[in-house]
């Protein structure tokens, strides 16, 4: 059963407003991608009502999800690490 899902994080953007990330994601034989929009207040992420998320084609590119990214927050950057 542990093999039934699986959450694979792809990449994380980031600007003084907001954090992004995609995650590669696959329950059972469905694979998918996720992206998660979040507000920052100050260095802190804002988990509440906040909160956006977005389910993709596996078959979109990661150029593609990008661009919905940016029309999302605007100009961003990629974040390093363990860095929100």
């Amino acid at each position: 059963m542990s093999n039934f899902y699986e959450n694979k994080e792809v990449a994380k953007y980031c600007n003084n407003k907001y954090f992004a990330l995609i995650n590669k994601m696959r329950v059972g034989i469905v694979q998918y991608y996720h992206v998660y929009i979040l507000k920052r207040i100050g260095n802190k992420i804002d988990f509440g009502k906040s909160k956006q998320s977005f389910t993709f084609d596996i078959n979109c590119s990661i150029e593609f999800l990008e661009s919905f990214i940016k029309e999302k927050i605007g100009a961003f950057r990629k974040c390093e690490g363990d860095e929100e």
